[in-house]
């Protein structure tokens, strides 16, 4: 089992621009065991091992991707990632709108 304090050395991987909120980036990350003798106490950390990263009430929480996974979490990320921008692009069209002011109320002149 890797200790979670321990070495919190990670990458960002492919995720694009994952500054914005809803972004889940995949990150890679080298680890120490903590067993003694393994070959991580001289150094030679264990990984790559991937995990999807995400903020849970303020914290940065980071849940295990399986190597048998990695491909398909990257996709299915990157769908989310999507998503999640087409929603905000949304919201933000509904908001524009709400804002314009009402003219069903006045209707063109009829002559005649």
């Amino acid at each position: 089992m890797f200790a979670y304090a321990v070495s919190k050395t990670g990458r960002l991987m492919g995720a694009g621009n994952c500054s914005l909120p809803g972004c889940l980036p995949i990150v890679e990350k080298y680890r120490k065991c903590g067993k003694p003798g393994c070959k991580c106490t001289h150094g030679e950390l264990h990984g790559p091992v991937l995990y999807i990263s995400r903020r849970v009430e303020g914290k940065t929480r980071y849940d295990y991707v399986p190597k048998d996974r990695g491909d398909l979490a990257k996709v299915l990320v990157g769908r989310h990632t999507k998503l999640y921008r087409a929603r905000a692009q949304i919201q933000k069209i509904n908001q524009e709108l709400t804002q314009l002011p009402h003219s069903r109320d006045k209707r063109p002149l009829q002559r005649g």
